[in-house]
């Protein structure tokens, strides 16, 4: 499936998914349940992600010396990647 077939695909189901909130709303209410096993299901791959991504991208770099100067920017994106991930992961 190419890419572009792809994204005409979500936005068909986005289209659908915003007729039937405004034609069937009873509808939409019931399927609550499955909306929220899904956005768990997205919590549980983006904070192992996320997470894996810093390793791997620090251990990249092998030696601390390598980041020369840049090191506060590494603080400061850990900083950023932990807040986001408790802020979202953890309300």
């Amino acid at each position: 499936m190419k890419s572009s077939q792809l994204s005409v695909f979500i936005f068909i189901a986005l289209v659908a998914g915003i007729l039937v909130g405004w034609i069937a709303p009873e509808f939409a209410v019931q399927m609550h349940p499955l909306a929220a096993i899904f956005l768990r299901m997205v919590k549980m791959i983006i904070a192992p992600l996320l997470f894996a991504t810093l390793v791997v991208g620090i251990a990249g770099h092998g030696d601390p010396k390598s980041l020369g100067n840049n090191w506060r920017g590494g603080i400061w994106l850990t900083l950023g990647n932990n807040c986001s991930v408790h802020s979202f992961c953890w309300k």
